[in-house]
């Protein structure tokens, strides 16, 4: 069940006591005498002390006719004291002694709220329910529907509940608690799941009471239920509105439901968003590992793969207990495997299986782990997972679980077992398709098993040289519809075991139809081949040695070059064409010698294709060389170390970090020439920080200066691995190096330099070092005077100044970059330093020109709306109140969602009140007042109240200015300040009394000076003004 917000209060209805005590001992003589020591003592809030002699009362004055109130007052003690157990008693008390009582309706009423309190819900709501039946026309009759409503409530009796909220919205349209009553009601439906009827109310609360202090609750719960009705875009409206008005209830909860908002809206970049924002400070705690997740998926579905499986692995260690942990535990493997961390994803895998055995998933699990171990080749593990899955009769799995291990067993060469697999696959592919209820997606996902297990069974069949059951298994796949993807391989192995079966008619038809259906199939050069062989075999000796010449025509360099060559000349010699099989074997001679040329030719290409930018075949190309081990060549000019570096050149064009550091780290472990180990030391440790392992860099870099600390790499060196002690928090160390950096020979050349420079005085910046951030860029202004970060650096130091309150210095610094660097993206900032400068030393009329010139010559510049606000300030500080007022609203009218409205609104409203034109100021605080954070709120609020002091409507006058006092308690100054200004107004009423207990409270909470001496002065006039009482 939701919980809610509930009103807790406490009906004092017939209580605001007249008597007044006077001062007598406690040893009252006289029934009158105790009663108004009694009485003085509750009034007193003496709880303790009135409970003793209300009980002495009744003892020493049993019939007295105050007897049921006395009695009904100790009840009342031990209810303000929350003693609720003793105050039913006494209530309960009264009841019984006294039947009948005046006040006995008011006993039965506080026993119900006493039950409540005690959360004890059956007796109240049958008291409650008493009540209602006794007591038709009496004036707590409204409370007790309402929490007798609240009762239903909390014991999930929604419908009772709804019911009760129903009848007092029906019968009693000015009950103090009707907005209550709407929300409750609300609730009810919320949690009844009866969404419209919910959503009615809480909209009923927002039109009928938009000051109730549930309008907050209110609203996230209207976009709570348009989220359960899957009304995500308005949803994600309502919540985005509760942000930015900054009246949510709880702005973590509504940015949480926002991201889920926008997560079922597939706008993740925007779920992301919201996300992060919730996770940065969760509340409530138990939507943190949601959000985690959701971020993770949002990532997932952004393809931002890597940064997916970063968070599920954050989200694993930082919720183990989720129960999320399954699911997330099954993404993070599965991206591990795509991320070709292999070792780390069958891990994840193994990790779930051991702890969710039984999970509803954990076949899947089964599945994917099995294909893992499958693509490692550890394929005794992958068969215990596919076995596994068969044992457990999952029938989802079943034909795939069979397939695989038949995949498994056809890979260790277990052809007899693969085939029994492949059968086993066949049988439930069949149940499946012989289903009824299956989807279409189950009967193709199961057509495709059947086909497929067939034909691997037909190619066991060929290495068990069991031809005719190829035969058998393979022909009936050529006329499936539509035909099969891998119909050239049908056709092939058909051939093949045709040819075994020596039937060599029929395997050259299958041959024909690869070749002529499918020209670029993969198995073509080996049709081809096949082909050839028929005609040998059956000694049609020409079309042997053209089809054999075609298939080294076709790939001269191929596994069958030179033996087709070769078999080309058998079949011309056989034919009798003497002299074209010498030229053929004089090709072979030729064409085909061992030599590294031939292998030179293989990576000037594979350099070629770098150069063009077709990476794949480039990468395809070095490693074929790099398998062909070129060292065992006689005299080889490119060794393998070689083509590993550039391997590692395309990977790292490629931008796959990892494996290009893995080429030149293989590169390295051939080398012992120190010129190449420094050079490709500085590959690993550039590739290493790009790809943010910055400890991997920093090892790389400080191997280079420790063992080649004369090479031409070591500046380089020394500049990254700096940079890696700055990005490893190594924060002393950074700056040591930066300085012995900067103090080489001749370093000013260097084109890291500058880059050195600015990023240490940066780095001192973060510091909050100033000065010697100062230092350092005006050094390099020194040094680069008309480099790019030039600006940038001059930028600084007036930033740093600023910092520093150095407001001189500061708009000497941003003057000289307007001077020296005009064009800059700096500009801007520079002068709107200046004039803020200006505005803070009072200087209104430069600071106007300075604003003036930003909108007129930066129309585009990014704090537009903060420039003229400012300007308008400036403006009304001059006595140009009407430009004040056109630029305010200028700037409300372009920048409507500005970050600053509230000032905007405020200074608007100001200026409006110094042109005495209160009537247009007071909507403008207005605005601040509804949506302003508090500070602001409270100034403006009082400045309302001095608009209609201004109009001489004193009583508006001195309601507003009560609401600063009550609605921002906080706001110290803003608070005494509005006292003040009421008592004045009380003065001036003549109401001296109310005027003095407004003074005392400003005597008793001020801490201005000038106020509190003010204060006395109207107090002491006030005195001497109010007439003497004996």
């Amino acid at each position: 069940m939701m919980s809610k917000k509930m009103r807790l209060f406490s009906l004092t209805a017939g209580l605001l006591l007249a008597i007044l005590p006077i001062a007598v001992s406690f040893a009252a003589n006289t029934e009158e005498d105790a009663y108004t020591v009694a009485i003085g003592l509750f009034n007193d809030g003496l709880l303790d002390l009135a409970r003793d002699q209300f009980q002495q009362f009744l003892m020493q004055f049993p019939q007295s006719q105050q007897a049921p109130f006395v009695q009904f007052l100790i009840g009342e003690c031990d209810y303000r004291q929350k003693k609720y157990d003793s105050a039913v008693q006494q209530y309960q008390r009264g009841l019984s002694n006294y039947p009948g009582n005046i006040y006995s309706d008011q006993m039965l009423y506080k026993t119900g709220r006493a039950y409540f309190l005690t959360k004890n819900y059956s007796s109240a709501q049958k008291v409650f329910q008493e009540f209602i039946k006794g007591h038709p026309e009496n004036k707590l009759l409204p409370d007790a529907y309402y929490w007798l409503g609240e009762t239903y409530f909390q014991r999930g009796k929604y419908e009772e509940a709804a019911a009760m909220y129903a009848e007092i919205i029906a019968r009693f349209p000015t009950y103090s608690l009707l907005d209550y009553a709407y929300y409750s009601s609300g609730w009810c439906f919320l949690n009844l799941q009866r969404y419209p009827e919910a959503l009615t109310q809480f909209r009923h609360l927002l039109t009928d009471f938009p000051k109730s202090d549930v309008i907050p609750s209110a609203r996230m719960n209207i976009a709570r239920i348009l989220f359960l009705s899957g009304q995500y875009q308005d949803a994600s409206q309502e919540y985005l509105t509760l942000l930015n008005s900054g009246t949510a209830e709880n702005p973590q909860e509504a940015a949480f439901w926002l991201a889920e908002s926008f997560f079922y809206l597939k706008d993740y970049l925007q779920a992301m968003t919201y996300y992060q924002q919730f996770l940065k400070e969760p509340s409530p705690k138990e939507y943190a590992d949601n959000a985690a997740y959701g971020l993770a998926w949002s990532l997932l579905y952004e393809h931002r793969t890597q940064d997916a499986l970063a968070q599920f692995q954050a989200f694993l260690a930082e919720y183990p207990n989720s129960d999320l942990v399954p699911s997330a535990l099954s993404q993070a493997g599965i991206l591990l495997l795509q991320q070709q961390q292999t070792a780390d994803g069958t891990k994840m895998f193994e990790d779930y299986l051991r702890r969710y055995p039984d999970a509803a998933e954990s076949d899947d699990v089964r599945f994917r782990l099995g294909e893992a171990y499958f693509d490692q080749k550890a394929y005794e593990h992958a068969r215990e997972q596919f076995s596994a899955i068969l044992a457990r009769q999952n029938v989802r799995y079943s034909a795939s679980a069979a397939f695989m291990l038949g995949d498994c067993f056809y890979a260790e060469t277990q052809y007899q077992e693969a085939a029994q697999a492949y059968e086993q696959a066949v049988t439930f592919a069949q149940q499946t398709l012989d289903t009824a209820s299956v989807s279409p997606e189950q009967q193709q996902d199961a057509r495709k098993i059947l086909q497929d297990g067939r034909f691997r069974i037909g190619l066991c069949a060929i290495h068990l040289e069991d031809y005719a059951r190829t035969i058998a298994m393979l022909s009936p796949l050529l006329n499936e519809q539509p035909p099969l993807s891998y119909l050239d391989q049908v056709f092939f192995w058909l051939a093949e075991a045709f040819f075994r079966e020596q039937q060599y008619t029929e395997a050259v038809n299958n041959y024909q139809q690869v070749l002529q259906q499918f020209p670029d199939s993969s198995v073509g050069i080996e049709s081809l081949n096949g082909l050839a062989w028929c005609y040998y075999n059956q000694s049609n000796w020409m079309e042997a040695a053209n089809t054999f010449t075609r298939v080294y025509e076709r790939d001269p360099q191929g596994r069958f070059a030179s033996d087709a060559l070769f078999r080309a000349g058998e079949s011309l010699m056989n034919a009798e064409d003497y002299a074209g099989a010498e030229k053929l074997f004089q090709r072979i001679r030729q064409a085909m010698p061992n030599s590294e040329l031939a292998n030179q030719a293989q990576l000037r290409l594979g350099q070629a294709y770098y150069q063009r930018g077709e990476l794949e075949k480039a990468i395809a190309l070095f490693q074929q060389s790099v398998a062909n081990s070129p060292e065992n060549a006689a005299n080889p000019t490119t060794t393998t170390g070689d083509v590993h570096v550039l391997l590692g050149m395309v990977y790292l064009k490629k931008e796959d970090f990892r494996a290009a550091i893995e080429q030149f780290n293989a590169a390295l472990a051939m080398t012992n020439d120190p010129a190449k180990t420094s050079k490709l030391l500085l590959y690993v440790g550039d590739i290493s920080y790009q790809a943010g392992d910055y400890q991997a860099a920093q090892t790389a870099y400080s191997r280079i200066l420790n063992e080649f600390p004369t090479a031409k790499e070591a500046l380089d060196a020394r500049y990254g691995r700096l940079l890696t002690r700055l990005q490893l928090g190594e924060t002393e160390e950074y700056v040591a190096e930066s300085e012995q950096f900067l103090h080489l020979p001749d370093i000013e050349r260097h084109p890291h330099t500058p880059d050195v420079l600015y990023q240490l005085g940066e780095y001192f910046v973060t510091q909050q070092q100033y000065d010697t951030a100062i230092a350092q860029f005006r050094r390099f202004l020194a040094t680069y005077p008309t480099h790019d970060l030039a600006a940038a650096s001059r930028y600084a130091i007036g930033w740093c100044y600023t910092k520093q309150n150095a407001l001189p210095e500061a708009t000497t610094e941003f003057q000289t970059l307007l001077t020296q660097f005009p064009h800059s993206k700096y500009a801007p900032d520079a002068l709107y330093a200046i004039a803020t400068n200006q505005l803070k030393d009072k200087r209104y009329s430069d600071a106007i020109a300075s604003y003036t010139t930003i909108l007129q010559d930066y129309q585009d510049y990014a704090l537009n709306d903060r420039v003229l606000l400012n300007l308008a300030t400036a403006l009304v500080n001059t006595g140009d109140t009407a430009a004040a007022i056109q630029k305010l609203q200028e700037s409300l009218q372009r920048y409507p969602h500005q970050p600053n409205i509230g000032e905007t609104y405020l200074t608007l409203g100001y200026a409006f009140a110094r042109q005495k034109d209160c009537t247009q100021a007071i909507p403008m605080f207005g605005q601040v007042v509804a949506s302003a954070k508090s500070s602001l709120a409270a100034e403006a609020q009082f400045r309302i109240g001095e608009c209609y002091a201004e109009l001489q409507e004193r009583d508006k006058a001195i309601t507003d200015y009560m609401k600063v006092v009550y609605l921002y308690p906080d706001q110290v100054s803003w608070v005494t300040n509005a006292q003040y200004k009421t008592a004045l107004i009380y003065e001036e009423l003549g109401k001296e009394e109310n005027a003095l207990t407004l003074y005392q409270k400003i005597l008793d909470t001020s801490q201005d000076a000038a106020l509190i001496e003010k204060t006395r002065q109207r107090m002491l006039a006030l005195r001497k003004e109010l007439p003497t009482t004996e």
